[in-house]
């Protein structure tokens, strides 16, 4: 049996809380990580993770905090996924740390700590020296402004960076595309072909899906590429894919509409989050396609192409 840990598992911050076990599961909160529950088996595995493969958790925990909203579960399973992913892009870092930033904005010059857990998390990585090379690029590139005094602790966005936020989060009217969030199986391919691609063409936009676009970029770049070129993201659940989850909540944080989907056979294990929203649990392609065409037409209005 792992013996629970004194420091935090993933970042070895000594600054943790933690709460009874339920079941296999044992909550951490960590003033690095933030709060997340993690299985037995789940801690034995950590325990011969490297740090490349911790990073990719750390920021893992950070998207799942920002596409649902509650502690993440950690378990054997997931973490084969999350150390199979290939680390984020050092322009989507940047950009992730700017929005955050951002977000805790008040007004124009307002300064914060540059040690502020969810700045911390937005970088991507709990190692010390990578977090404060950040911190320097920021500054040599202009986007963001260190105070001024003898400690250089705290940070606001520079008129420069309030710019590039401004046209991170830009939605663009013009667009005719919709990006569709769902999971590439066999299963789904002529819910694909029926549904969302007839529903969206018939609403007049013209359907994306990430593997069936040629590129030779990585996959993840691609994927929030195409999002922001988007006019509107329809996010299917059915399969439960974590990806279309994160996908979904990048597309919310953009500013941009999410029409949510979900086969009804799989609506009983749609997160409780999602279940909220107005969801479109669908049986068959045809209507999918005539429901999908009525709720586009309805939240974002008749497309160019229609």
């Amino acid at each position: 049996m792992a013996e629970p840990p004194t420091q935090c598992p993933i970042c070895d911050s000594p600054h943790i809380s933690r709460a009874p076990l339920t079941g296999d599961r044992e909550t951490i909160g960590c003033g690095q990580c933030s709060h997340y529950e993690i299985s037995r088996n789940a801690l034995r595995k950590l325990e011969t993770a490297d740090q490349p493969k911790k990073k990719k958790l750390f920021q893992w925990i950070f998207d799942h905090h920002q596409a649902i909203g509650e502690s993440p579960v950690i378990n054997t399973q997931n973490l084969d996924v999350i150390f199979s992913r290939p680390p984020k892009s050092f322009s989507e870092t940047v950009e992730n740390f700017l929005i955050e930033l951002d977000k805790k904005t008040g007004e124009f010059g307002e300064w914060f700590p540059r040690s502020e857990q969810r700045l911390v998390q937005a970088s991507g990585t709990f190692d010390r020296e990578a977090y404060q090379y950040l911190i320097k690029y920021l500054q040599d590139a202009s986007l963001i402004s260190i105070h001024p005094d003898h400690t250089g602790s705290r940070i606001a966005l520079s008129p420069l960076g309030l710019e590039k936020v401004e046209k991170i989060k830009a939605i663009n009217p013009e667009s005719l595309q919709a990006f569709v969030a769902m999971w590439f199986s066999n299963e789904l391919d002529s819910a694909w072909k029926e549904g969302f691609k007839k529903g969206i063409a018939a609403a007049g936009y013209r359907a994306v899906r990430i593997d069936q676009k040629e590129h030779a970029n990585k996959i993840c770049d691609e994927i929030i590429a195409e999002i922001r070129r988007s006019r509107f993201v329809v996010a299917d659940f059915t399969g439960q894919r974590g990806g279309v989850y994160y996908e979904g909540g990048f597309a919310s944080g953009l500013g941009l509409s999410v029409i949510n989907t979900c086969r009804k056979d799989h609506m009983v294990n749609l997160h409780f989050d999602i279940r909220q929203y107005n969801c479109i649990d669908w049986e068959k392609e045809a209507e999918l396609c005539h429901r999908l065409q009525a709720r586009i037409e309805a939240v974002i209005g008749e497309g160019p192409l229609k």
